[in-house]
C-alpha cells in the first residue's frame, strides 16, 4: 500500500517501455501497484483486502469515496483478478469483477515439528508493522488484558510505537523481525 512503490514503478516501466524493453506478464501484488502495470500488455491482480474500506480507515470517508470510484476503473485493467480471501472475492464479484478464488497456501512440510510456547497463554501478532494491519488496535485492545502475554513480530514504520509500548507494559513483547522457521515455531507453540 506504499504508493511511492506505484510512483518508482510508474517511472520504471515508462523507461523500459521507451528504451524498448517489453514485458510478458505483470504481477501486481494490490491494487496501487496495478497503475504502473497499466502500460503493460497482459495483467494479473492479486487483491489482499477491499481497498476503498482500508483507505476509508486509514484517511477517513472523502478519500474511501475516491478510491471506491478509481477501484472500480482500475479493476477493469487486468486481465486476470485474484483474491486471497473468499470476503474480498464476493465483494469484488457484487461488483461485477470477474474475481478468482485463490487462498494464501501453507506448505505443511514447512511447519516446524515442535512449537516454542514462550508465556502459558499467549497471542501472537506476525506481520509488517502498519497502520493498515490494525496493529494501533491490536495494541490498545491489549494494554487491559494483562493476564495474556501478546508477542508481536516483524518489522515496519509502526516499530518505534510497538517498542514503546512494549516498555510500558509488561505483557507485551516485541521480538523484532525474525525469520519464517522462528516465527512459525512460536506461533505453533
Amino acid at each position: 500500500m506504499n504508493p511511492s512503490f506505484s510512483v518508482s514503478a510508474t517511472l520504471k516501466t515508462i523507461i523500459h517501455r521507451i528504451s524498448g524493453r517489453d514485458y510478458d506478464v505483470v504481477y501486481a501484488h494490490n491494487l496501487v501497484n496495478c497503475i504502473p502495470a497499466i502500460m503493460i500488455s497482459t495483467k494479473v491482480l492479486t487483491l489482499h483486502e477491499i481497498f476503498s474500506e482500508q483507505i476509508g480507515l486509514l484517511y477517513g470517508a472523502p478519500f474511501a469515496t475516491i478510491s471506491r470510484i478509481l477501484e472500480y476503473k482500475l479493476l477493469k485493467t487486468p486481465d486476470a483478478v485474484t483474491a486471497v480471501s473468499l470476503s474480498t472475492c464476493k465483494w469484488y464479484s457484487n461488483l461485477g469483477i470477474e474475481v478468482m478464488y485463490i487462498p494464501n497456501a501453507i506448505d505443511l512440510d514447512e511447519m516446524p515439528r515442535e512449537g516454542l510456547r514462550l508465556y502459558d497463554r499467549h497471542a501472537i501478532y506476525a506481520g509488517r508493522l502498519s497502520k493498515e494491519k490494525g496493529l494501533d488496535l491490536l495494541l490498545e485492545a491489549f494494554k487491559n488484558l494483562e493476564d495474556v502475554h501478546l508477542i508481536i513480530l516483524g518489522d515496519g514504520p509502526l516499530r518505534h510505537y510497538v517498542e514503546e509500548y512494549a516498555r510500558k507494559f509488561p505483557h507485551m513483547h516485541y521480538l523484532g523481525y525474525q525469520p519464517r522457521l522462528m516465527a512459525l515455531k512460536i506461533h505453533q507453540g
